[in-house]
């Protein structure tokens, strides 16, 4: 029988084979400045030595995309791996340790990450979607264009693909962990505890990743929303994918941050009732109690003291949490999926503003 597959950096990026490829230089700095150079060469570098830099620095929208959120993208990308990692042994720390369970589970994740057809559906669809610009930016150079021109929309179709391809490879990670965690709290048992200080049953790993995917969600839909600005500000035009990428967002947004979190939701919900189910138990016994004292004309001042206690201790546990993220970590979430929704009409409103 061979070894269990060990649940290790490797073991999550094995479906990746650019991570695959570059496994040494995975690091979310190193892959932000490529980012960044990339953009630099594309908006800055080329239009100099085309003479057209003044244009290039009054398409901001581009700018903003190709220097900032292209790199911060690929830093999210080199960086996912890692924080899923840390995601799985916290989680795999709270696992009943019967039957040597976090052992197994942390064999079953791994293996999880191992299935290969994800590879040709992100390669496919990443072509796919590169095509579609291609068959708007060649044209448009022209066979009688100048070597400069083809190098320009050449980078614009490298940077194209590598973005679409680090998306959605992040998507298919994020997919394999929505499955991953469904099975390890329907495999094994994760303890929970429903009075736990940090407001989220002693999971709030979860709600961290949670809302550190949807940092990755907030980067995607301001670059929706810049290429939408820039489109309306005559910059380049947008093709029939836009509509598809903006669907995918709005959908994925959502999805990206609670998926995760359902099979977590439903047993913190499970141990949130098991203790209320207890609770009431304990009252019932002491409310007898307490009416057969009172009955037989008994002092029973200690008696309504725990009895207060545990009505007290019943409307703690009835305020517990069963989502494993307090309210500021949902704030946090919903202005992350608001502030690409408000960029465009805050700009436009501004632009307004200034040309009266």
């Amino acid at each position: 029988m061979p070894d269990p597959i060990r649940l290790n950096l490797q073991a999550i990026t094995a479906t990746d084979p650019l991570a695959a490829w570059l496994r040494s230089y995975l690091h979310p700095l190193l892959f932000a400045a490529v980012g960044l150079a990339l953009g630099a060469l594309y908006t800055l570098i080329l239009p100099q030595i085309n003479g057209v830099l003044a244009a290039s620095l009054a398409d901001w929208p581009t700018l903003l995309v190709m220097l900032v959120l292209v790199p911060l993208i690929l830093g999210w990308y080199a960086w996912q791996p890692s924080a899923m990692l840390a995601l799985y042994q916290g989680l795999l720390a709270r696992v009943s340790e019967a039957d040597g369970a976090p052992a197994r589970m942390a064999a079953l994740l791994a293996d999880e990450h191992q299935v290969r057809w994800w590879t040709g559906l992100v390669l496919a669809l990443t072509l796919v979607f590169t095509a579609a610009l291609a068959l708007r930016v060649l044209p448009a150079a022209g066979p009688a264009a100048g070597l400069l021109v083809w190098v320009v929309a050449a980078l614009r179709l490298l940077i194209r693909c590598l973005t679409i391809y680090v998306l959605l490879m992040c998507l298919v990670r994020q997919l394999i962990l929505i499955l991953n965690l469904n099975r390890l709290f329907q495999q094994a048992v994760v303890q929970l505890n429903p009075l736990h200080p940090d407001r989220a049953g002693g999971l709030w790993i979860m709600g961290r990743f949670a809302l550190h995917s949807a940092g990755l969600v907030m980067l995607v839909g301001l670059v929706l929303s810049l290429q939408s600005i820039g489109a309306r500000q005559g910059g380049a035009s947008l093709g029939p994918e836009f509509g598809v990428e903006v669907a995918v967002w709005m959908v994925g947004g959502v999805a990206a941050f609670f998926l995760p979190l359902v099979e977590a939701h439903r047993q913190m919900a499970a141990a949130r009732t098991a203790l209320l189910s207890d609770i009431v138990v304990e009252l019932n016994r002491h409310g007898h109690e307490l009416m057969t004292r009172l009955a037989r004309r008994e002092t029973a001042e200690a008696s309504m003291e725990h009895l207060e206690a545990l009505e007290d201790f019943y409307a703690l546990a009835e305020a517990a949490p069963v989502w494993p993220f307090d309210a500021e970590t949902l704030r946090r979430f919903a202005g992350v999926i608001l502030l690409p929704i408000v960029l465009p009409a805050a700009v436009d409103a501004v632009i307004n503003v200034l040309m009266r």
